[in-house]
This record gives C-alpha cells, structure tokens and sequence, in this order.
C-alpha cells in the first residue's frame, strides 16, 4: 500500500515539475474538427494596452485575445479572425495616431521594477515564482511521502536526524550512496545551467537591440528626409524677401516652409515607415499575425495605416504575405531616390548614398531579427540542459532525504523552485515575442510600444523642422 502511494506521489510529483501545466492555452487537432470549424485556434493568450491608451481605465489594461500559430496557413487565418480579434489587436497599435497630451509620458517596452527589496518580495503575478510554485509543491509532495515510507520500513521516531538509522538500514543506505552521485551532478548542473542563462539572456538582449536598431534606422531616415525637404523662398512678417537674420536681432519674421512637394514626400515616408514596422512585427509576432488576415488588413486601411491602392499593388505582387514587409521597405527606397532626381531634396550625392545606406540597413536590421528567432539555440543544448535539470530535481528528494531527514521535505521544494526557476528563466529569454506561450512572465517586449513610438517619432521629424528658430531681416530691395 505504501508503494502505491509512493508511486502516485512520483508521478503528481513527476506531472507537477514536467508537465505542460505551465501552459493555460489547448489546441483542437486538425484532424478531430470539422473542415471550417476553429481549428488550431489557442485561447488564454494576453496582450497588454499601452497604459495611457485611450480606451484603458486603468493603468494598465489586460485583454483576453485570440492567437493564431504559425503552422496556420492564411487561408485558414481568413476563416478563423473575428471583427472582435482585429480590434483587440490593433486598437493598441494606432492609439498615439491621436494627439499626445502635454505630459504624455512615454511608456516602457517592457514592465519596469523598483530596486527597493519590500517591493520586489510582493511581486507574484507576471513572475517565475507564480509560474514555478507547482513545480515546487509537486516536488514536495513526493518528498513527503518518500519521508512517510522510510518512517514505516525503518519505524524510527526522529523525523529529523536519520544518521544511525543510515548505518543499519539497506534503503537508506542505498540512498546514502546516491546521494553522493547527486551531488556530483549538483555541481556540473549549477556550473551548465548558470552558462545557459547568461546565454539565453544574451540571445534576449541581442533581440532588443535589434528591435531598437529598427527604429533607430526609421529615425534616421525621417530625419535626413525632414532636413533636406525643399523649402520655400524665406519671407519675414509683412511677405517680403528676406535674409538670416544677425545674432540677437528680431523682427517678428517666421522661417521658411516646406514646399507642398517636400510635404507630400514626407507624408508618404512616415505612412510607409509606420507601416512596415506594423507588417514586419506581424510577420514575426504570433500576437500579431491577425494584422496578415484580410480583416486585419481592411482594418489597417480604415485606421489609416495604409492605403486601398497600397493593398492593392500587394496583392497583385504575387508575394507571400509574410513578405509584405519588403515592398515597403522598396517603397521608401524608390520614393527617396526619385524625391532627389526631382529636386524635393537637396543634398546632391552625398544624401543619395547616406538615404540609400539608411535604407539597406534598415532592411538588414528587419533580416537580422528573423535569422536570430530561426536559430536561437540548438536543441542538442536544450535538450541536454534539460536533461540535467529534471534528473537532478527528480533526485533530490531521495538523496537528501538519508541526510536531512524531513527537512528534506522544504529543501526539496527551494531546489525546485531555485533550479527549476532558472531553466525556465532561459526558456522565457530565448522567445522574447511571447511565441510560445511557455509562462506568462513580464520579459516579452510590448510591441505595441514599439510601433507607436516609430509611428510618433516620424511625424515629429517634420514637426520639429516645420519652423526655424532663426529670424529674418528685410533684404535692401524692399
């Protein structure tokens, strides 16, 4: 009977650890749903609101939402989105399209923390110990009833101290010489694992920065665009011909302005810099891939994301909608090229190399974030850390158990919760984009901060150059 009960705790302990319980969301297999029906469609997925988003009442709102994996072809995405997933998806995403406020605050990509020891140990929700815990407890739970089974077969009265129990019983001994094995592969686990982290935080921080690289090369683009748009003749308060004015002097004139060609260029660089950040990000993002669905796309166009001629020439590209992206990027491209041929902007060569190197990095900024997802970590890694993980917690209970007695019981539970917690810290630093779906923790990036700040940063280019700060003085000829 006791055996029974062992054997039972082993796999509620086993299950607890191992087991996919990490993991809210379940997927209808294709082959026992009707054709038509929500097939592969995954349920229990979040997205965020940008905190001061306009339909969020509190400081941060959470929204249950669809998702939809990659192995779905579009035709099937087609069939799956609803009007309601669209929404939920893109609202966050075109909400700083309104008119930020004074003190709008810009909001963080990623949750941030205070350094102060009180408010770091209240932290649960969105943390590895919320996620951990039921591995910690399952681990437990079998340490306890090995504790119990050793307490009959042996019918000592000490729980604690099983030191001259050891010496005289054939299972504690047994166990007194694994114990010794258990900790060998102690030290090789700590010693690999710790390796492993650092490694898959490094793949995590390499993402960020890549992530920033996109935008940063969005900036740079709408900045040079911005300086070297063509302007009007510079002209002071009264409509006369004018010259820059010397230091000091003022004589209420205005700058100049841009010509309505130069704005035209502009407009058109932003909407396809917002834009191909949106459709590259829903390329990669499994949260965002509805934006690739022909609701998603309609709803771009009616927020003003792109135009009805724009999705027409993508559908008549013959590209795989994944790719759409990469016509934006030629978009900007040609747009730039044939603003200079034509005198828009000023700069001469020198601007046509630096707009062209802008625009080839930018689109080896978007490259190089898809070859990192495709190689992340190799699984042999993965595999073998693992391994070593679940082997050594598997262990514990029945090696610390000769040495510790029922302390092994909460021993057992903090090396659970302690190792168990750092393997899983690596699994959630190697998918920054939440693709998984392995635990909800707050380390995946909000793209939908992201895109609003390329969005707000290219309008302000032309904004900030809109009006100069120098001053005009009357030309003698007036």
């Amino acid at each position: 009977m006791l055996r029974t009960i062992l054997a039972f705790g082993v796999i509620v302990g086993f299950h607890g650890r191992y087991g996919s319980s990490c993991c809210d969301a379940f997927v209808i297999p294709r082959s026992s749903s009707p054709a038509g029906s929500n097939s592969n469609r995954v349920v229990g997925d979040t997205l965020s609101f940008p905190r001061n988003h306009p339909t969020s009442s509190t400081s941060a709102l959470i929204l249950n939402i669809r998702t939809y994996g990659f192995d779905m072809s579009f035709e099937e995405l087609d069939g799956l989105v609803t009007e309601e997933d669209v929404t939920t998806v893109i609202d966050p995403i075109s909400g700083y399209r309104k008119q930020p406020k004074k003190n709008h605050k810009p909001q963080p990509i990623i949750p941030q923390y205070k350094p102060n020891r009180c408010w770091l140990w209240r932290r649960w929700k969105g943390t590895l110990l919320q996620h951990g815990l039921k591995g910690a407890a399952g681990n437990m739970i079998v340490a306890t009833l090995l504790c119990v089974f050793v307490h009959q077969i042996t019918g000592t009265s000490n729980w604690i101290c099983l030191d001259k129990v050891v010496s005289s019983d054939i299972l504690l001994s047994r166990l007194a010489v694994f114990d010794k094995l258990w900790h060998y592969q102690m030290t090789l686990t700590t010693f690999i694992l710790t390796f492993f982290v650092t490694q898959a935080y490094n793949f995590w921080r390499h993402m960020y920065d890549s992530g920033r690289s996109i935008q940063s090369k969005c900036n740079d683009i709408g900045l040079l665009v911005a300086t070297h748009a063509k302007r009007s003749d510079w002209n002071d308060s009264n409509g006369s011909r004018g010259s820059i004015a010397t230091s000091g002097s003022t004589n209420g004139s205005v700058g100049s302005q841009y010509v309505p060609e130069a704005r035209a260029v502009m407009k058109d660089v932003q909407s396809y810099i917002k834009t191909v950040t949106v459709l590259f990000w829903a390329s990669q993002s499994r949260r965002l891939r509805i934006l690739l669905s022909k609701r998603g796309l309609n709803k771009m166009v009616e927020h003003g994301m792109m135009t009805e001629n724009e999705l027409l020439a993508l559908r008549s590209s013959n590209m795989p909608r994944y790719k759409w992206y990469t016509a934006y990027l030629e978009w900007i491209t040609i747009r730039v090229t044939r603003a200079r041929q034509d005198g828009v902007l000023d700069g001469g060569e020198a601007l046509d190399r630096m707009l062209l190197q802008k625009c080839c990095d930018l689109r080896y900024a978007t490259s190089a974030i898809k070859y990192q997802l495709s190689s992340r970590m190799p699984l042999p890694y993965a595999h073998f850390v693992q391994l070593l993980v679940d082997t050594l917690l598997f262990g514990a209970p029945f090696a610390l158990l000769p040495e510790l007695g029922a302390l092994a019981i909460p021993c057992t539970g903090l090396l659970t919760l302690f190792y168990g917690g750092l393997l899983d810290l690596a699994k959630v630093f190697l998918d920054p984009l939440d693709n998984e779906d392995y635990a909800e923790t707050d380390t995946e990036m909000d793209l939908s901060v992201l895109t609003n700040e390329i969005s707000s940063e290219a309008v302000g280019w032309e904004r900030g150059a809109d009006m100069l700060p120098w001053t005009m003085l009357p030309s003698p000829s007036s």
